[in-house]
């Protein structure tokens, strides 16, 4: 899963999402998306905008169908500045497909370090453009 986000390859992620599935930024005050489209199309707001990604797993923990995933994100910007991501992320699957995604980070943390000009972007997108 996590080698289609950060290669965008978005089709790819689509067909390994139940289409029933929601995702949610917990600390983000929208309420996220249901659906492989609208979930695809939630990421993308802010994920076309980085220039590259780098990704370390520290610690997966599977239990029936829950998989939970410690992981960190490094953003690279087109404008030179990086921002590290500590997430936690919570996933259940149904049928072979992922039926739930929620995300745990600091929202905090990221709106301090992230370049202006990407968070006015993200901020100009709408809950209707992935609901």
């Amino acid at each position: 899963m996590w080698s289609h986000v950060y290669a965008r390859e978005w089709d790819a992620l689509r067909n390994i999402l139940a289409p029933e599935c929601k995702h949610k930024d917990m600390p983000a005050p929208d309420a996220g998306a249901i659906g492989p489209d609208n979930i695809v199309s939630r990421l993308r707001i802010g994920f076309d905008l980085i220039e590259r990604f780098e990704h370390t797993v520290s610690r997966v923990v599977a239990e029936d169908d829950a998989i939970i995933v410690e992981h960190r994100e490094r953003w690279h910007f087109k404008t030179g500045e990086v921002v590290e991501n500590h997430l936690v992320s919570v996933h259940e699957v149904s049928d072979g497909k992922i039926s739930l995604w929620r995300d745990y980070w600091d929202i905090n943390g990221m709106l301090s370090n992230a370049p202006q000009w990407w968070i006015e972007a993200v901020a100009n997108e709408s809950p209707r453009d992935f609901s």
